[in-house]
């Protein structure tokens, strides 16, 4: 539950969440999705104070029965047109302030022969494949992980009868895997898939996207709350209300409930990461061309000096040698 939300220093609304179920984690919201009709929230200003502030009541009522091993916040950061993917992300521990500074990258490279990665994938019908328009199918912008999770699912649906909760993909049917039988089908088939090799038989079925965003994250963390601003929480009714309505909440039973996240950039950039023709077809016709026209001028030159050493060795040594030769015949003559 939320206890506070800022964006920008100023208050959240609900319309800027966008609910959904996540299986390992349960209820999960999305701020700033482009899935909703509001408009999307930028920052024009780095800094700690300015991107999302929230605080969070994490704890489990008692009367609750969980199978959670921790408790916590489970974060997802990704570009806002992306469905977070099963797995990734990152942890957030109660009775602590952590602050998640972002630093935006983007990725583009060269499309084939270059790479293997394929231009213009923005349409359902930018490429062939049963999977691929799957990911289209769900609402999804596309990427290759998402490529490979229709794959998945496919296959879970083949061996079980049933679609694996929890997938971005959107099932064909209605048929979740929701039996302890289906449920244990399904993962025992999972790690089957991912214990192989299958990304590399299905790579021509699931083509590379040529550009991508991702956020490189460093994360620091502070005790929270502190005493003096804790002893100003229990006095709030939303706290107490979280609490059964007690006057006697501890410092420490603060801690174990409540987290405070901070999510920012510290500098205004961007990072790009470009592929580019290391020299152009005209370029390496110029080269080739004048690389030739270098080792035709240097043999056309050795021919020449090696004529030319030729003659004068002819004209200017042997001739010479040959006279010199003749002299002691004429002597012996003379005598």
């Amino acid at each position: 539950m939320f206890i506070s939300c800022l964006y920008n220093l100023r208050p959240c609304n609900q319309s800027q969440w966008t609910w959904f179920y996540n299986s390992e984690f349960g209820n999960c919201f999305r701020f700033n999705s482009d899935q909703n009709s509001q408009e999307i929230q930028k920052t024009y200003q780095a800094g700690k104070y300015n991107g999302l502030m929230i605080e969070l009541y994490v704890g489990i009522p008692e009367e609750q029965n969980t199978l959670s091993q921790t408790t916590g916040a489970h974060v997802y950061i990704d570009d806002n047109s992306l469905k977070p993917i099963l797995g990734q992300g990152v942890d957030i521990a109660p009775g602590f302030g952590t602050n998640l500074v972002l630093q935006r990258i983007k990725r583009k490279q060269m499309p084939k022969p270059y790479s293997s990665c394929i231009e213009h994938l923005d349409t359902v019908d930018s490429f062939d494949s049963e999977y691929y328009r799957k990911v289209f199918k769900s609402n999804l912008t596309y990427r290759q992980e998402d490529c490979f999770l229709a794959f998945i699912q496919s296959e879970i649906y083949k061996k079980c009868k049933c679609n694996q909760v929890g997938s971005n993909i959107i099932p064909e049917n209605n048929n979740l895997c929701d039996s302890f039988e289906e449920q244990n089908c399904a993962l025992v088939e999972l790690q089957r898939l991912t214990q192989s090799n299958y990304k590399k038989s299905i790579e021509l079925l699931c083509p590379l996207e040529c550009e991508s965003i991702t956020y490189r994250i460093t994360k620091s963390i502070n005790r929270y709350p502190s005493v003096s601003y804790g002893n100003d929480l229990v006095k709030l009714k939303q706290i107490k209300a979280l609490f059964g309505n007690r006057t006697n909440i501890s410092i420490d039973e603060l801690r174990e409930n409540i987290l405070s996240l901070n999510i920012y950039y510290e500098y205004l950039k961007q990072t790009e990461i470009t592929e580019n023709r290391s020299i152009s077809w005209d370029g390496l016709v110029g080269s080739i061309g004048g690389t030739l026209g270098l080792f035709l001028g240097i043999s056309f030159l050795s021919f020449f000096f090696l004529n030319l050493v030729n003659f004068m060795c002819y004209n200017y040594m042997i001739c010479p040698l040959l006279e010199l030769s003749s002299f002691p015949h004429q002597d012996r003559m003379l005598d």
